[in-house]
């Protein structure tokens, strides 16, 4: 796929982008479709736990939408694939420190939630 729209300007920029790059998708959604959809064991294993995190994020934060969690979930789990293939270096966060900016994150797109077991309080 390569992205055909011009590069806009002004203010709303980003969202002119997105939106052009989304339809670029959704025109070749089927072959899309077939690419991600696979079901090579990888896929599903990667689908699976994205979907058991989503449901348990929907329940911590049930204010949230299904994108917003859907959203969540899966950079969440992409932070973490990155982390694991960053060689050891400083530049590799430990795992207090990559968890203390997960926590961070999550807690700016998902909104206040009810605390979990880790916290001492929740379930």
């Amino acid at each position: 796929m390569r992205l055909r729209a011009e590069l806009p300007d002004g203010p709303d920029a980003p969202y002119r982008l997105l939106v052009a790059f989304l339809a670029e998708l959704d025109a070749e959604r089927g072959a899309w479709q077939r690419t991600l959809g696979g079901r090579t064991a990888l896929v599903a294993t990667r689908d699976a736990v994205e979907t058991w995190f989503a449901e348990r994020l929907a329940e911590k934060a049930p204010q949230a939408g299904a994108t917003v969690v859907r959203y969540a979930a899966a950079g969440f789990l992409g932070v973490v694939r990155a982390w694991l293939l960053t060689p050891d270096g400083p530049e590799r966060p430990g795992a207090p420190e990559l968890a203390e900016q997960l926590v961070e994150v999550s807690t700016r797109v998902l909104g206040p939630a009810e605390p979990c077991a880790a916290d001492g309080a929740g379930s």
